[in-house]
């Protein structure tokens, strides 16, 4: 059992707290613990760093203290303070900003700080210091101001858990951004905020993927995998009573929201928390990230009821109104978002294909009618060229759609690896996005075990209202 705060500790703990309300000063103490024996890094920052949700002037840094380090500290205080800071170069001889963050006890310890007033357009490197430890170092980066002009971006985009030698090959050669479809988490099985606590902390303990997290910003689109598959709004799959789901919900969000660098906004409200996202980098990309859970309608249930157990569906009975994956409100989001053509690309990212026939009866082919709509409304705005990445099933893939007057889209589908169980196999893959003012290039890459990355297809995209190369396997929407 953890031990009374000693007296000596306690002023330590309340020297710390002062000077965590006392906001981010330029040269802050770093050390809010400098009289503690130093604890071993992996007792202390057992998930590692991370940062996310980057803007021109700011960004999120992210850790957390493992619970066993606090106790084994001596402590039991509700708030914890960690000391940060934010250098130009990764030895911190160019040390630029510094401070106390508070690590509380109700967020399982995890600390999301936003820095802001950074230049723009710029990469930085930060680490935290706790109960006597010094955490790994990150790499982050802002965005470019928003009208600015960019040469380039190199994105990289995965789909759920990646082999080692995927995350290896990615923090050898980061990109400026990290879009992941999915957190990796499966919560099958979790019913309460220890289980999905548990189920995090044991994903984050990997060595490898601390590795990826800390090379560059994250940006994350959230599917079912991470809350309860199959699941539709208030319902799960099994058709569970709507509260007592809701109570699960919430779980899964909280729980989501202290592991990955979420903005502290994006704090969830019980069962809700905003997941849907815009980041704009320069005038060369508009990022459109899409919630297609927690709006969704129920499906009307399949005819074969051997295809129905696998997601949260509705016996068909006539409706209202047809149902919506996005709900409404998203949708207008999403359709303001793109047609303010702040950006000469658009990318679109979501755990559901578009493309027909990509996602089952759980994708957007159970709703057409809002499918069309958006495609539709997507013509009138004369956004005529978007990226919509997405899992897919047997991977995931990236379509490129040109939509016509007949409101159809063509786009050429390539679908990269997912990791497999056995590390024998391939070990995984992602693609690798390179925009530029002419330009998208989308190599889809494999990830040998041995670290090997071959290059599976390549397909490169004039800019929008340029001409475009030629694309194959039109497919009709």
């Amino acid at each position: 059992m953890p031990t009374a705060i000693d007296p000596q500790r306690r002023r330590l703990l309340t020297a710390g707290l002062a000077l965590g309300l006392s906001g981010c000063a330029a040269r802050a103490p770093f050390d809010p613990f400098l009289d503690l024996p130093s604890l071993p890094v992996a007792e202390v920052f057992t998930c590692g760093v991370a940062s996310g949700a980057p803007q021109e002037d700011a960004v999120v840094l992210w850790t957390q203290l493992s619970r066993a380090a606090v106790q084994a500290a001596g402590f039991e205080a509700a708030e914890i303070p960690v000391g940060w800071e934010l250098a130009q170069d990764a030895q911190f001889a160019r040390a630029l900003r510094s401070g106390i963050a508070l690590a509380r006890a109700a967020d399982d310890y995890s600390v999301h700080l936003r820095v802001d007033g950074l230049a723009a357009h710029q990469r930085y490197w930060y680490r935290f210091r706790s109960l006597g430890a010094v955490s790994a170092t990150g790499q982050t980066c802002t965005t470019p101001a928003l009208w600015a002009a960019v040469a380039s971006l190199k994105l990289v985009v995965v789909s759920g858990e990646q082999n080692p030698a995927t995350w290896r090959v990615i923090t050898e050669n980061p990109p400026d951004l990290l879009l992941q479809l999915g957190s990796g988490m499966d919560a099958d099985g979790a019913r309460d905020l220890a289980d999905y606590r548990a189920r995090y902390a044991k994903r984050l303990a990997d060595a490898d993927l601390q590795a990826a997290r800390a090379a560059c910003a994250w940006l994350t689109v959230v599917g079912d995998a991470e809350i309860a598959r199959g699941y539709a709004g208030p319902f799960d799959r099994h058709g569970s009573d709507k509260t007592r789901f809701l109570q699960r919900r919430a779980a899964a969000y909280q729980a989501l929201f202290e592991h990955l660098p979420w903005a502290a906004a994006q704090r969830p409200q019980g069962a809700q928390m905003r997941l849907h996202q815009r980041l704009h980098w320069g005038r060369l990309l508009a990022l459109h990230l899409l919630d297609g859970r927690q709006y969704r309608d129920r499906p009307d249930c399949p005819a074969l009821a051997e295809t129905s157990a696998d997601f949260a569906c509705a016996p068909v009975v006539a409706r209202a109104r047809e149902p919506g994956l996005l709900g409404r409100a998203q949708e207008d989001w999403l359709l303001q978002g793109v047609s303010q053509r702040a950006a000469q690309w658009n990318l679109i990212a979501q755990i559901q294909a578009l493309l027909p026939g990509a996602g089952g009866g759980d994708g957007w082919d159970a709703f057409g009618a809002q499918r069309q709509r958006l495609l539709q409304q997507l013509l009138r705005a004369q956004v005529t060229d978007s990226l919509w990445v997405c899992q897919s099933l047997g991977g995931f893939a990236a379509a490129p759609l040109r939509l016509q007057s007949q409101a159809r889209a063509q786009a050429m589908e390539w679908r990269a690896p997912q990791a497999q169980a056995d590390e024998a196999a391939p070990s995984g893959g992602f693609f690798e996005l390179t925009f530029t003012p002419q330009s998208l290039l989308v190599d889809a890459i494999q990830v040998l075990p041995g670290g090997a990355r071959q290059v599976l297809a390549r397909e490169h995209i004039r800019a929008p209202g340029l001409q475009r190369l030629p694309l194959h396997g039109a497919l009709p929407v």
